[in-house]
């Protein structure tokens, strides 16, 4: 994975069009745009043309009606072009339109519960071959299956209890869907990422679970997480300040980043949190306290 170009001037956090105050999710929609979820205090999801110029933007600052998301994270893509997005702050999962208009949400504004209606910090966010979503309730270790209406189908993980055996969670951050529609869930807290069926069994996983580490088996608090066309897997380890990028099979492939060791040039990351993969096979990673968004090549 090479470097390619950005969007936002590393090391400058600012709330305009040119910049970033807190990148974290990014999704490429249908026509190639990129949309990218800035956080706290910009409180705005960003869309981007694909050679990374600003078009327009959602959000207007912090609040709870439906066009305020405080704290806005993760994003994904619907078959039928509308955007979800997971608002950490306000515990909910928001539908909108592609041109930016609210459609309908999962969760109760504000209210983060243990309920099947209701999401705690939401993070990850994925859409299934069928139409279905998946949601990391990051506050409650466990990861809703809903319909595409947002209705509760199952979980993965027992809610409000975290653990380190191959039915529970600890912290879930991001997740993402396989082109033979498996699972792929980040399990932060446990350094590990677990690869699950359709019907959220347990499959196997990449990391030693709970044992942070720098080699090629191993992850530091991972974030995000995207599945290419491929099936290659691109992991945001994010403590070791680097970019993974693993085969369908959990084999090691390559890195960009120097693992371990933050900075802020061409080569390196301070702390990657989204990732996500064009339609032409680049790579974009959001480079969180670098406040920029960076293309990689596939290569």
């Amino acid at each position: 994975m090479r470097y390619l170009d950005q969007f936002g001037q590393t090391g400058t956090a600012l709330t305009d069009r040119e910049h970033f105050r807190l990148p974290v999710g990014v999704a490429v929609m249908k026509d190639g745009s990129i949309l990218v979820a800035d956080g706290s205090p910009a409180h705005r999801l960003m869309r981007l043309s694909e050679d990374l110029k600003y078009i327009d933007q959602f959000g207007s600052g912090v609040g709870v009606t439906r066009e305020q998301i405080n704290a806005p994270e993760f994003i994904a893509i619907c078959p039928d072009g509308t955007i979800l997005l997971t608002v950490a702050t306000n515990h909910r999962l928001i539908r909108l339109s592609e041109d930016f208009k609210y459609i309908d949400q999962y969760g109760q504004t504000g209210t983060g519960g243990t309920t099947r209606e209701q999401v705690h910090t939401p993070y990850g966010v994925a859409v299934m071959k069928d139409g279905s979503i998946l949601v990391c309730s990051y506050g409650r270790h466990r990861m809703s299956h809903l319909t595409e209406d947002f209705k509760y189908i199952n979980q993965f993980g027992e809610t409000g209890v975290s653990g380190t055996d191959r039915e529970h969670l600890t912290y879930p951050y991001g997740v993402a869907v396989g082109p033979d529609g498996t699972i792929f869930v980040v399990d932060s807290d446990n350094h590990r990422i677990l690869r699950l069926s359709e019907d959220l069994k347990y499959l196997n996983q990449f990391g030693e679970t709970g044992l942070s580490g720098t080699d090629r088996e191993h992850l530091s608090a991972p974030t995000g997480i995207a599945v290419g066309p491929d099936g290659t897997i691109i992991v945001a380890d994010t403590i070791n300040r680097r970019l993974v990028r693993l085969t369908e099979d959990f084999k090691y492939i390559d890195q960009y980043g120097q693992t371990g060791i933050p900075g802020t040039d061409r080569e390196h990351m301070g702390y990657p949190y989204g990732v996500a993969v064009t339609q032409d096979g680049s790579i974009l990673v959001t480079d969180r306290t670098n406040y920029r968004l960076i293309r990689l090549t596939e290569g």
